[in-house]
């Protein structure tokens, strides 16, 4: 059985170095608990990607990756 967790931003201020093609999209990341897959996630929450939908086999991996990224300062 397989856990899932998306991951939206929450605010609306502008960032630096925001690439238009991203903004309003979501994306999928098998694997995105730990390593390179969450490193890619936070890179595109920074690129103002509307939502960030992170898969993987591990529970708890995942709830720790979902706290780490919606409270990083982005």
């Amino acid at each position: 059985m397989r856990s899932e967790i998306s991951i939206h931003s929450s605010d609306g201020r502008p960032l630096g170095n925001v690439r238009p093609e991203f903004v309003g999209k979501t994306s999928l990341i098998i694997g995105g608990s730990s390593g390179i897959g969450k490193a890619v996630g936070r890179l595109l929450l920074e690129k103002r990607v509307e939502a960030v939908v992170i898969v993987g086999k591990n529970k708890k991996k995942l709830l720790s990756a979902e706290v780490e990224l919606v409270h990083s300062d982005r």
